[in-house]
């Protein structure tokens, strides 16, 4: 999903990519909006991508 270079995702997200991944608050929630956002009507890496996509954003305060 995050193909892009260290330093780019940095830049856009405001935080790097391995500390964001070592952050326990972080990924629960994103784990818990997923159990949330499940549906029958979509695969499961779209929600995935759209969860974790969403909470980025936010994350960045966009």
């Amino acid at each position: 999903m995050f193909g892009e270079e260290p330093e780019a995702f940095a830049g856009r997200y405001g935080v790097e990519l391995d500390s964001l991944l070592e952050d326990d608050g972080f990924l629960e929630t994103v784990v818990e909006r997923f159990e949330d956002s499940q549906d029958c009507n979509l695969d499961e890496n779209s929600v995935w991508e759209n969860v974790i996509r969403r909470a980025l954003s936010e994350l960045a305060g966009n």
